[in-house]
């Protein structure tokens, strides 16, 4: 009697993994995709590239497999992988926009700035109407020290996306690098003006005033940084480093303590 149990408690467990096995192969490429998309808004990026590779098991030629496999490979830091991927996708739809901006930030990550540009480049004549590729593509001029190009490149997210605040911000800092402080400090009041919460651009515009030796302005941004954000460290050493410029050590001296306090 315990055999026959046995032997049915065995049936029982195959029988249960071929049901298993049969509903996994039935499941569609789509099911598949959609439990990756799933996966990788949770972070899990491990399984999203599982899941992504059973549909390019199940249908080889979907370009969106291999650019959604490749963007997890990026989350992973795994650029060579990364990049495979994304070259898939453009051998299979040449013209596929999406591929095209990745690959050209994961070249950008790999400090392979001209093939960076050739793919942003690319992906600009595909779709002229995309913000982000004339900020990425900015900020691959900049990396190069092409400042004049990066901000040719700022100005059309702007034109763009007019509401986008980073757009202006890393405008406003690459200003800087050509000297012109009066359009870097427009910028980052642009920011403020968008979004008064923002210490980021109080402080960039602060420090700015601070190298113009306007203190006043300087140390009125630099109050708002510090009510945003009481643990803004570098804010209490600029503002120490105004009061200094003004004489008032005993000012100076409570903002550095303030500052070495948050270490």
């Amino acid at each position: 009697m315990r055999t026959i149990r046995i032997l049915l408690i065995i049936l029982v467990a195959i029988s249960v993994a071929i049901l298993i096995n049969n509903y996994l192969k039935g499941t569609s490429a789509d099911s598949y995709y959609n439990k990756g998309a799933q996966a990788f808004q949770n972070n899990d990026y491990l399984v999203a590239i599982d899941c992504f590779t059973k549909v390019i098991e199940k249908e080889p030629d979907k370009p969106e497999a291999y650019w959604a496999r490749g963007k997890c490979h990026d989350k992973t830091k795994n650029y060579p992988a990364t990049i495979e991927d994304f070259s898939k996708a453009i051998e299979i739809d040449p013209n596929y926009f999406n591929a095209y901006l990745s690959r050209g930030q994961t070249y950008a990550n790999a400090k392979k700035y001209q093939e960076a540009l050739a793919d942003y480049n690319k992906a600009i004549e595909l779709n002229p109407y995309n913000y982000e590729t004339f900020f990425f593509r900015g900020t691959t001029y900049s990396t190069l020290k092409n400042y004049n190009q990066a901000i040719t490149d700022y100005s059309k997210a702007i034109e763009l996306a007019p509401s986008v605040t980073a757009n202006y911000m890393i405008r406003g800092y690459t200003y800087q690098y050509t000297e012109n402080y009066n359009a870097s400090i427009n910028d980052f009041s642009k920011v403020i003006e968008l979004d008064q919460t923002s210490s980021d651009a109080y402080y960039a515009r602060g420090y700015v005033y601070y190298k113009q030796a306007e203190y006043n302005k300087a140390i009125s941004d630099l109050n708002k940084v510090i009510e945003l954000n009481p643990n803004h460290k570098k804010a209490f050493i600029v503002r120490g480093d105004i009061y200094n410029e003004l004489g008032n050590s005993a000012q100076a001296q409570a903002d550095y303590y303030a500052a070495s306090a948050l270490e």
